[in-house]
């Protein structure tokens, strides 16, 4: 973590020693900070959980709900308070870490079984996706 003008930042793209190719050529992990919002405001990171070789997981606070509960669910809303997030890295986004592809796709299908299942509730499943452009 690192501090700009007051903003506190997560860059692991300056841990180049782990990293075999550079953030410019490529590779680059998005430069977050604390308070940002993603997904059309939809959301706002309030810590950074890990972060693995292909991708960053952070807590984020859904700004999508009113103060009595969640609102009307759709699309749109998150169906708790806070929720994980996978930022995936420059290079994995572009498919050269097809692992994080065949993720997604199980978290996808989750979320699709059968909900009355006992074991249903303690597994995660990918709710949204989206979508954020960096540096990189």
């Amino acid at each position: 973590m690192y501090q700009t003008n007051g903003a506190k930042y997560f860059d692991e793209s300056r841990i180049s020693a782990r990293l075999i190719v550079e953030p410019n050529q490529g590779v680059g992990y998005y430069p977050l900070r604390l308070g940002q919002q993603l997904d059309g405001s939809k959301l706002e990171i309030t810590r950074k959980l890990r972060w693995g070789s292909y991708f960053s997981t952070l807590l984020a606070r859904s700004l999508c709900r009113n103060g009595l509960g969640p609102t009307l669910l759709d699309e749109d809303t998150y169906p708790s308070p806070y929720a994980a997030v996978n930022i995936v890295t420059a290079n994995a986004s572009s498919g050269a870490v097809n692992a994080s592809l065949a993720e997604m796709d199980a978290l996808r299908a989750i979320k699709i079984t059968n909900p009355s299942h006992p074991c249903w509730k303690h597994y995660h499943c990918l709710h949204r996706f989206f979508i954020v452009k960096g540096s990189h």
